[in-house]
């Protein structure tokens, strides 16, 4: 299994691949300060210091339709001006 790691902001979410193709993904959700170690797979340590914990899965089954669930929760990516990003 591969587990790939997508840290946005206070976004820890995994997408985990299986050798058959499918895939799973989960979003922890907390204000509170977080650390996510990361390890041989399918080795995860997930540690905070308190708050309320939302725990969001998502089966899948393959990772297109686990990034369109997790975009459900969290909504679409925003889009800067262009001049914002360097384009004066």
């Amino acid at each position: 299994m591969v587990v790939y790691l997508i840290q946005q902001g206070t976004h820890p979410f995994y997408l985990g691949l299986e050798s058959d193709g499918s895939a799973h993904g989960v979003f922890i959700f907390n204000s509170n300060a977080q650390e996510v170690t990361t390890g041989p797979a399918p080795h995860l340590v997930y540690r905070t210091i308190g708050g309320q914990l939302e725990f969001f899965f998502f089966p899948g089954p393959t990772p297109e339709q686990v990034i369109q669930q997790y975009e459900q929760v969290i909504g679409t990516p925003f889009l800067p001006a262009y001049w914002a990003l360097g384009f004066q």
